[in-house]
């Protein structure tokens, strides 16, 4: 009987034992896995952030070179003269926006298929394009 009560303790502290341990290691592996994670998104909103910068910096460029190329009037550019723009400076696609009554138009593409016409009401970007026109438009005046 007393060596029942000794093996049965002992097989009781041993489980014991074992449990926690086992409790520990996986309490470890669950915070290195989380740690883990916590970089990777941090990672990903780094390259994210990176290839935004990259993409802004490069439309910048696309738009400034468009700009110097063509003539200050939009009536002056043709259609072709701006797909072969964007063949040139390989963008899928320019298009020229100006205001016209209230709204903001795409009067000239080089893709004739796609259509940008932002009104006052609907669009989001009406306030950035506004605003835009209107600082040009002030830029133009203290010149």
């Amino acid at each position: 009987m007393l060596v029942l009560c000794i093996l049965l303790a002992n097989n009781i502290l041993h489980y014991i034992r074992s449990k926690n341990r086992l409790t520990e290691f996986n309490q470890r592996e669950i915070t290195l896995v989380t740690e883990e994670i916590a970089y990777e998104v941090e990672n990903s909103k780094n390259s994210a952030s990176y290839m935004e910068d990259r993409m802004a910096q490069e439309l910048r460029t696309a738009s400034i070179a468009i700009q110097q190329s063509l003539p200050a009037d939009y009536r002056d550019v043709t259609n072709d003269e701006l797909k072969q723009l964007a063949k040139k400076l390989m963008v899928s696609h320019i298009t020229l926006l100006a205001p016209v009554e209230g709204d903001i138009i795409g009067v000239k593409s080089s893709d004739l298929k796609r259509s940008i016409y932002l009104q006052k009401s609907g669009a989001i970007g009406i306030h950035l394009f506004s605003s835009f026109f209107l600082s040009s438009r002030v830029r133009q005046q203290k010149d």
